[in-house]
């Protein structure tokens, strides 16, 4: 029998946020050199914070982020490489999206890294302008 993944929001500073910033420092910053600062989870106190949950462990994450005008920033949307192609990822943005939908956000946007534009295309997301460089490698 297949497990059913939970996606809720939580709070900044809870247990589950901690767990999940040792999930996306693993996935998006440890790779890269990067840790986060004070002041990186400081700011992240007005975001909005998603998780995915299985069994009571967390296998996805992703913040929203208000950018003014009705203009919403998804970011730092990790899943482990071992829970990725499972629709963990489509389910946490398809939650994000009707949050902010129901929030009477317009439009949302994102960084993407070159690697998993796909990814969010086939979620219907479009390429905007041209590549560029965050964080040391290339973004669309």
């Amino acid at each position: 029998m297949k497990s059913k993944i939970k996606i809720s929001t939580i709070e900044h500073d809870s247990d589950a946020y901690w767990q999940a910033l040792l999930m996306r420092d693993g996935i998006l910053r440890s790779p890269l050199g990067l840790e986060y600062s004070e002041e990186d989870i400081a700011a992240e106190s007005g975001d909005v914070h998603i998780v995915a949950v299985e069994r009571g462990e967390i296998v996805g994450t992703l913040l929203l982020r208000a950018a003014g005008d009705g203009l919403v920033q998804m970011r730092q949307v990790a899943v482990p490489k071992k829970r990725q192609g499972h629709g963990v990822g489509r389910d946490l943005v398809k939650f994000a999206e009707a949050l902010v939908w129901a929030e009477c956000g317009d439009e949302i946007f994102l960084h993407s890294r070159e690697p998993v534009v796909g990814f969010y295309e086939t979620l219907g997301y479009e390429r905007v302008g041209e590549s560029f460089m965050e964080v040391g490698i290339p973004h669309q």
